[in-house]
């Protein structure tokens, strides 16, 4: 009796926790419904650094790299820094591109309290209709073609963007 119970636990289990991953891929979905497809070249970035040279694209040819799009004010995008800086840390090409700031101060600070040790990009409008960005953060992984391999909008975590890297 005992181990009937103890498997009916697990069952439950089981369930419960399918039913959850579930949940989190249909919110996943649903949340890039709207962003640039699997397979289609990455549009432009944006050559404005915050500090530092300008930004040649050309540097990430033959390398995969995570493009992160960020908002100073953004609360879950402050939570992310601290995985993109690791990673940067271990040589994944992160570039991280400022978008919806009042002013360049703002992307400074931001920079500044989060330690980022990735080239921050300052990003406009336009930057963030080629990337089809709508809400923050919203990451692309681009693969060494200059193809997007993945988006996603959200917090992601650090298992997360490295089952995506590959």
């Amino acid at each position: 009796m005992r181990e009937r119970l103890r498997q009916i636990r697990w069952k439950k289990w089981l369930v419960d926790l399918a039913v959850a991953a579930a949940v989190v891929a249909a919110v996943g979905a649903w949340q890039g419904r709207d962003l640039l497809g699997s397979g289609g070249t990455a549009p432009a970035l944006p050559e404005g650094r915050l500090d530092g040279p300008r930004f040649d694209a050309a540097t990430l040819h033959g390398r995969k790299a995570i493009v992160a799009f960020w908002a100073p004010w953004c609360g879950v995008c402050k939570l992310e820094m601290p995985t993109l800086n690791a990673l940067a840390r271990e040589g994944v090409a992160v570039i991280g591109v400022a978008l919806s700031y009042g002013d360049e101060e703002a992307v400074r600070r931001f920079a500044s309290e989060h330690e980022l040790v990735f080239p921050v990009l300052l990003g406009d409008e336009r930057t963030g209709e080629a990337w089809a960005v709508d809400a923050y953060p919203t990451l692309y992984v681009v693969d060494e073609q200059g193809r997007i391999e993945h988006a996603v909008v959200g917090f992601t975590t650090e298992l997360g963007l490295r089952l995506r890297l590959l």
